[in-house]
């Protein structure tokens, strides 16, 4: 199952983290538009209320992690009570790496953590391409709380930290390298975190951890060249074949041979986006030894021919991804 997981991160288009530190005083409560595709925060001292949309609070102490996913916009506060001003209204932008907040008259300033009943928060936001968000973030609940005693939040929040430290230091040699390292890592311990808390119905984390069709994904994403039957596939399951359509379909929301199509052409794409490999190449090495029958199913899947997908992904590639403001939403929208 583990080859699954780790062959969707191999391809992912996974943007630089926006990341920032909040340091909060007084009574105070802020709400935000929605955090986009995915966002982290933990709380590096101190204590405050999060809740995702009409949801009630969340309470976070020192150490806490907090998943949030989705189109939900979320409030943080000082108690779960405290009424809540929207962002852009107190602190309009563009955001500083460290931003300083307290509802007195004095302005927060760099005190030691704790001594004035100052909360501490860094987060860090991922943005993911389109596929991978319909595979691995589609599924997850507004918020995951992750208490501070887990291995999860453990290994969360130095990342954040690291990641908060080179926001805080922009123009360090190497700071932007680092932060794109830095995000990879984060979003693999969030995708364990989130994996591990999986509790829905249906969806590719909950189909992932299960023991059976979890198997079949695994011989999928490792051999995306074998001529897989639903058969060949339930061998791998240890299943009928019937059972383990139907088992398959009611998790990944897909039947098998049709997941296995779009896998292999997602993985013909990341090798268009980062190779000089030829197209008929390509083809072969997921499953197509005619390049004629790749392509035709190549742009009814992703949208576009091979080589004009080439064209425009490489070209892009080269433009610069930037470093977004945290605590927001996407990248571009007016906050």
């Amino acid at each position: 199952m583990a080859d699954a997981l780790s062959s969707v991160l191999d391809i992912l288009d996974v943007r630089v983290a926006a990341s920032a530190r909040l340091e909060a005083a007084g009574r105070w409560g802020l709400s935000f538009p929605e955090p986009g595709q995915l966002k982290v925060i933990a709380v590096l001292a101190g204590q405050c209320w999060v809740a995702a949309g009409p949801a009630d609070p969340v309470a976070l102490r020192t150490g806490d992690c907090l998943l949030l996913a989705g189109r939900e916009p979320f409030t943080v506060r000082s108690a779960p009570d405290q009424a809540a001003v929207p962002q852009p209204a107190v602190l309009p932008g563009p955001w500083p790496p460290v931003v300083y907040y307290q509802t007195g008259p004095e302005p927060a300033g760099p005190e030691p953590a704790g001594s004035d009943g100052r909360t501490i928060l860094v987060s860090g936001r991922v943005t993911v391409d389109r596929y991978a968000e319909d595979l691995l973030l589609g599924h997850l609940p507004p918020a995951v709380r992750i208490g501070a005693g887990t291995t999860a939040a453990q290994r969360l929040g130095p990342v954040l930290g690291l990641l908060g430290a080179e926001a805080a230091d922009p123009g360090a040699p190497g700071s932007l390298v680092i932060r794109r390292q830095l995000t990879h890592v984060l979003l693999i311990q969030v995708l364990r975190a989130a994996l591990a808390s999986a509790t829905g119905p249906a969806g590719w984390p909950a189909a992932l951890a299960d023991g059976q069709v979890g198997a079949a994904l695994a011989a999928i994403h490792t051999h995306p060249e074998q001529r897989w039957s639903v058969a060949g596939l339930a061998r791998e399951a240890a299943m009928s074949r019937s059972a383990f359509a139907a088992r398959f379909r009611a998790l990944v929301g897909q039947p098998p041979l049709e997941y296995l199509i779009a896998w292999r052409m997602h993985r013909a794409a990341y090798q268009l986006r980062t190779t000089s490999h030829t197209v008929a190449s390509i083809g072969a090495a997921v499953g197509y030894p005619a390049e004629t029958t790749f392509s035709s199913t190549f742009r009814r899947v992703i949208g576009q021919p091979p080589g004009r997908y080439r064209h425009t992904a490489q070209r892009a590639a080269r433009r610069d991804p930037g470093i977004g403001d945290e605590f927001r939403g996407h990248r571009g929208s007016s906050r």
